[in-house]
């Protein structure tokens, strides 16, 4: 037993439509009408052969029903139990009523029904009997309710706007060689040729001229101030210049465009010098800045957001973008001003900063509060500093850096240095491998300035606090922490460091180090000490040039001790009771009897000058050796293996045969006969014809590095293998 059939446009028309209304509606499938549905249904069975439901009679009868077949399938008309009651045909109708038992329902039936006499829905109204009448009892009466056509207005629609918003009525051209003033007389907008201003006399008080500039502004001008009325004297400047004679007046209106504004809003298209009228590329208000040939012109960034952009910061531009984000190189030159909200390089290998120009008289000053280059293998953030003239002053600050793998947070490596760089920064963050974070490799260049902390974040290797690298180079900091592989590397001039706290190794020695080691660092004059009546001074220094940082610690025990030194002695080794002195020669008995002393070499004992023993191994070497490289001979041929032997000499070389090295080319590990551990360094070549043809694969080492490997014929790389006793690790180095 069928319940109720309802679709879901079944019941959209039966909760939306009003009762005794009329439905039109294209069946899909089984229709159920239901109790409180409108009484009249036009249906077409949309193709196919349909059944519609009545609803259930309603006991004291009443109801009534019209249904139309509007189609060109037949509608099986049904009870709510699925009796059929009978069937429509096509363009046919049938009114149903119910019986006042309530139990039945009664119909009639009308064949060949004709519907023109009906409004047709895709007439769309436009088949009524009287339109006039139609629009008259919808509230829509011409000239009553609505406005009739008028062929004025149709002409006012038409009319030219211009960029200042005005319609050109009767007036044509007035932004060529009009002004438009507003004359009380008239009470209307007039205008007056440029050529006639000259000739006006003086308007009356109250009246004003409107001027219409080249940014496309409406600007009114009170006529009774350009005479010299008050507020205004001859020979003022700003926007309006007044002659002396009060007879004629120009407008100047460089005291506003030495601005050019930015915002997300603008177009490159608009002159950028009032901040409704902005630019849109922080390039194109550079380019705008520099045209309006002021001394100094300042490009203001509007808007907060990101600016996706490679900027050249020309000659006395101030940039002013304190909210928004630049992505992309920034090079400055003499005399600018940058302050950014972040900053960040746009790609691998190019930094953000690239440029940095200082001048006599004129420092360039960058300032962002995030520099972030996580995730780009490049110098990033700031880098190549240069002034064009010796002794000049550059600031850069920044609140935080982020450097990535293989860059560095502040480094300048340019052609020609400042006199010194002030260089502040909240934190510098090391996050990648052999990320340093601040470095100078730049003669006669001189950085000072203030660090909160240089910290490592993550887990980074081979990472340097401050890298000093040029022998004319100074680095003056104050720093409050810093955290890293090695806190600083100095192979070449001078650092002057106070850290409070210092973690990691140090590499070199700094001129001053004032830290948590408790250790006062001094240049190599030495530490001057006064005498009992401050007369002299006592200095100590040294005149050794160490290979590492040393230490001198002076044990007294529990006691005050005298130190006596009358000659001058070489104190060199223990000689207490429990050490083992050595000596250049032992003489045992008289002098010319048995002499003990080194022989040729260090680790060789000499009796009476006599080599006696030799030491191969198991000894701390203090020079190096040479060697010749081990050539591992030409790769080729199908699925090949190279497996290096620390056995061999710990430099090696091989070479790749072109396209006839294919398939599989695998670097095995290397093999440590006798031992569980080595390195070697093997030089590859790829060589033969023709680009390499096979695949590299470091499949058997715990961790690769050979991104760095390209199969280009003639390229050459470093692969750097260790084997450690539990694992092993390979770099492969580009020489290109």
């Amino acid at each position: 037993m069928r319940n109720r059939i309802e679709d879901a446009e079944a019941f959209k028309v039966r909760q939306t439509a009003p009762r005794y209304n009329t439905v039109n509606y294209t069946l899909t499938g089984p229709f159920v009408i239901s109790p409180d549905a409108p009484n009249v249904f036009m249906l077409d069975p949309g193709g196919a052969a349909r059944d519609v439901y009545l609803p259930v009679v309603v006991t004291g009868g009443g109801q009534e029903i019209t249904i139309y077949n509007t189609g060109t399938e037949d509608i099986s008309v049904r009870t709510a139990g699925g009796t059929l009651v009978t069937t429509l045909n096509t363009v046919s109708a049938a009114v149903f009523n119910s019986d006042p038992d309530g139990t039945t329902w009664h119909y009639f039936i009308s064949s060949n029904l004709d519907t023109s006499s009906f409004l047709q829905v895709a007439n769309n109204l436009s088949d009524v009997a009287d339109a006039a009448t139609a629009r008259d009892n919808l509230g829509l009466e011409i000239g009553a309710d609505v406005q009739a056509h008028d062929a004025d207005l149709d002409a006012i629609a038409a009319l030219t706007t211009t960029a200042a918003g005005l319609s050109t009525l009767t007036i044509t051209d007035p932004n060529a060689d009009r002004v438009l003033a507003w004359d009380d007389t008239a009470a209307t907008v007039v205008p007056i040729a440029l050529a006639d201003l000259t000739t006006e006399g003086a308007p009356a008080a109250g009246d004003y001229m409107l001027v219409y500039g080249a940014e496309g502004d409406l600007r009114k001008v009170n006529w009774s101030l350009l005479p010299g009325g008050a507020g205004v004297s001859d020979g003022d400047k700003g926007d309006i210049v007044v002659s002396g004679s009060g007879a004629v007046w120009t407008f100047d209106w460089t005291a506003l465009t030495s601005v050019v504004y930015v915002a997300k809003t603008g177009s490159d298209a608009n002159a950028g010098t009032l901040p409704h009228k902005p630019k849109l590329t922080i390039a194109a208000a550079i380019t705008a800045a520099v045209a309006l040939a002021a001394t100094k012109a300042a490009v203001v960034v509007l808007d907060a957001g990101q600016y996706t952009e490679n900027l050249t910061l020309s000659a006395n531009i101030f940039l002013h973008a304190p909210n928004a984000t630049l992505i992309g190189t920034l090079s400055m030159d003499v005399g600018t001003r940058a302050i950014l909200d972040r900053h960040y390089p746009a790609s691998s290998g190019t930094p953000a900063l690239t440029d940095f120009v200082t001048n006599s008289g004129e420092a360039s000053f960058y300032h962002a509060n995030i520099c972030d280059g996580r995730g780009l293998s490049s110098y990033i953030n700031v880098d190549n500093f240069r002034n064009s003239s010796s002794g000049r002053v550059g600031f850069v600050s920044c609140r935080q850096m982020f450097v990535t793998q293989g860059g560095n947070g502040f480094r300048d490596d340019a052609v020609s240095g400042f006199g010194h760089i002030h260089f502040h920064a909240e934190d510098i963050y090391l996050a990648g491998d052999n990320a340093v974070g601040i470095l100078t490799n730049n003669a006669n260049t001189y950085i000072i300035g203030y660090v909160d902390h240089i910290l490592e974040i993550g887990s980074p290797t081979t990472t340097i606090g401050i890298r000093v690298a040029n022998s004319s180079a100074k680095v003056a900091l104050t720093a409050g922490e810093i955290v890293a592989d090695e806190v600083y590397n100095i192979t070449n001039g001078e650092l002057y460091l106070t850290c409070p706290l210092l973690t990691g190794t140090r590499t070199g020695t700094p001129v001053v180090e004032i830290s948590n080691r408790s250790i006062h660092s001094f240049a190599n004059t030495g530490l001057s000490i006064l005498d009992s009546d401050s007369s002299h001074a006592l200095t100590i220094t040294t005149s050794s040039n160490l290979t590492a940082a040393r230490t001198l610690t002076i044990v007294t025990g529990d006691g005050s001790r005298t130190l006596t030194i009358n000659n001058n002695s070489t104190i060199g080794q223990d000689y207490s009771a429990t050490g083992s002195p050595q000596f250049a020669g032992v003489n045992l008995g008289h002098a010319t009897n048995t002499t003990l002393g080194q022989g040729s070499a260090a680790g060789i004992i000499a009796v009476e000058g006599v080599d006696q023993v030799k030491v191969n191994g198991n000894q701390n070497l203090s020079g190096g050796f040479t060697g010749t490289s081990f050539a591992g001979g030409t790769v080729t041929g199908a699925g090949q293996t190279y497996t290096p032997s620390c056995a061999n000499v710990s430099i090696q070389h091989i070479t790749l045969n072109g396209s006839s090295l294919t398939g599989t080319f695998t670097f095995a590990v290397p093999t440590v006969t006798g031992g569980d551990c080595g390195q070697v360094i093997v030089e590859v070549t790829n060589g033969g014809t023709g680009a390499v043809a096979a695949t590299l694969s470091a499949s058997g080492y715990t961790y690769a590095l050979t991104s760095a490997y390209n199969t280009t014929n003639g390229n050459k790389f470093l692969f750097i293998a260790t084997k450690t006793k539990n694992y092993s690790y390979l770099q492969v180095v580009a020489l290109q």
